[in-house]
């Protein structure tokens, strides 16, 4: 393909510059490359790390009744957060139950 305005052949000047880069030597001896390398050397962490191994714990198995069983309802949200009416609700049916 020849371009017009210059009357240059495009393929061949590229293929000319393709061959003339390929056959510079690479920057630098290859000695001082290789030290290099060797010295800029980083290691890296699996970003997951090492997890412990988990013991796994049943559940504790249920109550079969709630006579003489001691309940306890810790509200641990504080006061003000409308809570309040649910616990006392939720007490009188374990009390009545």
């Amino acid at each position: 393909m020849a371009c017009k305005r210059h009357n240059v052949n495009v393929k061949g000047l590229c293929s000319l510059i393709a061959i003339i880069l390929l056959g510079l030597p690479s920057s630098g001896p290859t000695a001082e490359r290789d030290k290099k390398n060797s010295e800029e050397r980083y290691s890296v962490l699996d970003p997951w790390g090492i997890w412990p191994r988990i013991e796994r714990i049943p559940l504790s198995p249920r109550l079969p009744s709630l006579k003489r069983a001691r309940i306890y309802i810790i509200n641990s949200w504080g006061s003000g957060t409308g809570f309040e009416t649910i616990f006392s609700k939720i007490a009188e049916v374990i009390r009545e139950r």
